[in-house]
């Protein structure tokens, strides 16, 4: 009798386990108006009522396509609606991977640098602008800066704290990565670099496309991508580095989200980094146009700043890379991107705009 009751009792709590992590999945929000063309690695950040999107690239393997963008869109959750917004003053060129991010003080979406380049590579543009688009205006405007700063820079990652907009990381021209930290002070236009790149240890490799998040005195990166100086390859550590006594730590977590993962979308919420997608290591060759192996996942993993516990949560029906996205109120939405088939399909372009309610998984 014992037995049987513990058996159900597992039984009970187990169901009670699915339920919680993986009941709750991501839903493709029912878009109306004119929202982004299908694309990789858009700019995207939240503002108070909404999302702005810039650029991106349509990067189509199989035809050899590819199209940059500089389109700036916005989006409403409360309707629903993209909204393609037409600027005045000058406008930034087309380029991906732009550095990113919004200041709500001011309403204003922040990004620097960025790249473009031809199908076949044979000509590569990586850019040193830094740029602000302000709601009120509705205006670009060019910052330049009273001294020099990062310099050109692809894949690198920006947030905010206060006065100063924080990078990191990236590729530089010669598609090295970079691990250098500068702070650019919005009241006096000027950049401070806070790490030169590869001078102190412990601290992080050459990074690009890393989450990062100011978390309680500290910016937080993780599972990136290294550059040409270890062939690009897969970085699987996670650092923050604290303001105060400009020293990096690396976490040491009580468990793991599984493989390595790189080209995910990451948020801060609550105490906790949410990341979802991303390519992962594979052994099938490249295929369908592809210049390297593809194998991107449709897992979400949320990570427990206080407690640095990993932990699965809902997954949506398709995998995908090349994604971007942010948080309004307590949702997390999420555009671009695509996942892949390796039989003789490739590319799975993702033309939805996805939500994941966090309350509900956290």
């Amino acid at each position: 009798m014992l037995n049987t009751m513990k058996n159900i009792f597992l039984y009970i709590t187990f169901l009670c386990y699915f339920f919680i992590c993986f009941s709750n999945a991501w839903e493709v929000v029912p878009v109306h108006g004119n929202p982004p063309s299908i694309r990789s690695w858009p700019a995207i950040s939240a503002f108070d009522d909404g999302l702005l999107s810039f650029g991106g690239l349509f990067d189509d393997f199989s035809t050899g396509n590819f199209t940059f963008y500089n389109d700036l869109r916005k989006f409403d959750p409360e309707t629903n609606t993209w909204t393609k917004l037409f600027p005045n003053g000058p406008i930034p060129s087309e380029r991906m991977t732009t550095a990113r991010s919004f200041d709500r003080r001011n309403n204003r979406f922040y990004f620097y640098g960025g790249t473009k380049y031809t199908s076949d590579f044979s000509q590569v543009d990586i850019y040193s602008d830094f740029w602000y688009y302000d709601m009120e205006c509705n205006q670009w405007t060019e910052i330049i800066a009273a001294n020099h700063g990062p310099g050109a820079r692809t894949g690198a990652v920006m947030t905010i704290h206060g006065n100063k907009l924080y990078l990191f990381g990236g590729l530089d021209a010669y598609f090295g990565g970079k691990s250098d930290i500068w702070a650019f002070n919005l009241q006096n236009n000027r950049w401070t670099e806070l790490v030169p790149n590869n001078r102190f240890s412990p601290r992080p490799t050459g990074m690009q496309y890393s989450p990062f998040h100011f978390y309680r005195g500290s910016l937080i990166v993780g599972a990136g991508e290294g550059g040409a100086e270890n062939s690009f390859g897969f970085v699987n550590e996670w650092w923050k580095f604290n303001l105060d006594t400009r020293k990096w730590t690396q976490f040491q977590f009580t468990n793991s989200y599984g493989v390595p993962r790189n080209y995910i979308v990451s948020a801060l919420y609550s105490g906790k980094i949410i990341i979802y997608g991303g390519d992962t290591p594979s052994n099938e060759p490249p295929c369908c146009g592809a210049p390297f192996p593809q194998n991107p996942t449709n897992e979400t993993w949320v990570l427990n700043l206080r407690t640095l516990t990993w932990f699965q949560v809902a997954t949506p029906g398709i995998s995908l890379k090349r994604h971007l996205g942010d948080v309004i109120d307590d949702q997390l939405y999420v555009a671009g991107g695509w996942g892949w088939n390796n039989n003789n399909v490739g590319q799975i372009w993702n033309p939805n705009t996805l939500v994941l309610d966090l309350d509900d998984i956290l």
